[in-house]
């Protein structure tokens, strides 16, 4: 029976890849999943599932492991490489639903004062912002849910729809009285 995401042992199985010093392996982040890959020069890339014994895998069986989590199509070899920061989000964002699901939304609500700190982008910290807004909302604390979605109002990225969180903080202010 095994225990963990694999993310967690990809993170284990990167560091200790680097400590090694080989080079050229890198996180793939499938719908579901995450993989890693190992790009050695001069040679074909090989998929390498961590969580499941650490066995090579292809891009057929990756492709069918990311369209069955995902349902729909995954094409695995257009799948870029993770970024820490990304893998980091992923990382976060499996123990923030992870606590939501087990202990509710207020313990959750850590993981998502961490997401909105490590955003590093606008779309992406609106997007991380939302998300807190509505644990705050549930939790109780319509103030902090206000607060989230104002902030969203006044820095809000282009493209971004600020007249649905413009919607959003009315709701919430009718739900307050």
């Amino acid at each position: 029976d095994r225990e963990g995401l694999p993310i967690t042992l990809s993170f284990v199985f990167l560091a200790v890849a680097e400590r090694a010093g080989v080079a050229n392996v890198s996180g793939v982040p499938l719908p579901g999943h995450f993989l890693v890959k190992h790009a050695p020069p001069g040679s074909n890339e090989r998929l390498i599932d961590v969580f499941n014994g650490g066995r090579y895998i292809t891009h057929s069986e990756a492709d069918e492991i990311g369209s069955s989590a995902a349902g729909l199509p995954v094409r695995s070899e257009f799948l870029r490489p993770a970024t820490k920061r990304e893998m980091i989000v992923r990382l976060v964002t499996n123990l923030q639903s992870f606590t939501e699901r087990e202990e509710g939304a207020a313990a959750s609500l850590r993981f998502a004062d961490l997401l909105v700190a490590i955003a590093g982008e606008p779309r992406a910290e609106a997007a991380q912002r939302i998300d807190r807004a509505r644990l705050r909302s549930r939790s109780g604390d319509a103030a902090g849910a206000r607060e989230d979605l104002s902030w969203i109002v006044e820095h809000a990225p282009p493209g971004f729809d600020v007249e649905q969180v413009a919607e959003m903080i009315n709701r919430l202010g009718q739900a307050g009285r």
